[in-house]
């Protein structure tokens, strides 16, 4: 690590009121948190119905299992 970013990092720091080792902790748990791929649902939709529509509208009916 550079002299250079060794002082950004305790300036930071201390401006915070927290220890370098606490920046860089924060820092790091920031970024993994942030490169999780988040789940997103795409929308389903016939030629004559909105899916995603009618499943908040109707009821789900289980099919029997026997």
């Amino acid at each position: 690590m550079s002299r250079e970013l060794r002082e950004k990092i305790r300036r930071l720091a201390a401006d915070k009121g927290i220890s370098m080792g606490r920046f860089m902790r924060e820092a790091i748990e920031d970024k993994v948190k942030g490169s999780r791929r988040k789940f997103r649902m795409i929308g389903i939709v016939s030629i004559d119905e909105d899916l995603g529509r009618r499943s908040g509208e109707e009821p789900a009916i289980p099919e029997p299992w026997r």
